[in-house]
């Protein structure tokens, strides 16, 4: 039996094209290029949100990034590293 076009299949098919074009429309003239520019960076590239969801431990300010680093370079100075003993050793094949 071919396909055909009758009024149980024409609502099915027009739903999902009407929802694509009016994402399109919405998205193209709705948001300016800076809008969205500004609403990616608030979300995506802001180091409080990462702090606030803990990705992140802390937010270094540039300002004190070199003293940070010489004081956790001070604490590692005197590290040793301390391995476990070998269980098995490697046998030549």
């Amino acid at each position: 039996m071919p396909w055909r076009l009758s009024s149980e299949t024409i609502p099915t098919l027009v739903r999902p094209l009407f929802f694509i074009f009016y994402l399109f429309i919405y998205f193209t003239f709705e948001c300016s290029l800076a809008q969205r520019e500004k609403e990616y960076i608030e979300r995506f590239a802001n180091p409080l949100t990462a702090a606030q969801k803990g990705y992140i431990d802390d937010i270094i300010r540039p300002s004190t990034t070199r003293l940070r680093i010489i004081e956790d370079l001070k604490v590692l100075e005197n590290k040793k590293l301390e391995n476990p003993k070998k269980k098995h050793g490697n046998i030549p094949l």
